[in-house]
């Protein structure tokens, strides 16, 4: 199980860096230029929200069975995380008031400077819970797959 966390892990940073390497290329490309370390935060912020949903779905493909139930609701849990805040959230109280966006968070939406489409900092509060949540997540799948008799 912890092999295939860290092999996972390793493949999800990779994935993330893609836009430190391709963005400044495509702005130099079009005339323009882009910082690297603009691009590296943002690829930061990817890969700290994506590894919640890797985790995610190590968790439900500890927990179920099936060949193909774990991709379904892992698909789902992940549509659930990004349109939350249209139905549930205005419900629950201790919510009304600390407002959360995935898509925002991903994007750096509070800390984006609008004129020059630069972020002015890191969502540290964001980040934090998602790297919370992704430990959550794999501490209970490996409880999961340990207590299970094979």
């Amino acid at each position: 199980m912890q092999v295939r966390a860290t092999l996972g892990l390793l493949q999800a940073a990779i994935l993330a860096l893609v836009p430190v390497l391709i963005v400044p290329l495509a702005a130099r490309v079009v005339g323009h230029s882009y910082p690297v370390w603009e691009a590296f935060k943002f690829s930061g912020l990817l890969f700290a929200a994506g590894i919640v949903f890797f985790f995610g779905a190590v968790f439900w493909s500890s927990l179920l069975g099936g060949e193909f139930s774990a991709i379904a609701v892992s698909g789902i849990s992940a549509l659930f995380a990004f349109t939350a805040q249209d139905y549930l959230y205005r419900w629950i109280p201790s919510f009304r008031f600390s407002y959360f966006n995935m898509s925002a968070f991903l994007g750096g939406y509070d800390l984006l400077d609008r004129t020059t489409g630069l972020l002015g900092g890191w969502p540290w509060t964001g980040i934090v819970k998602s790297l919370c949540a992704a430990g959550l997540l794999f501490w209970t799948s490996t409880a999961i797959v340990d207590r299970r008799d094979f």
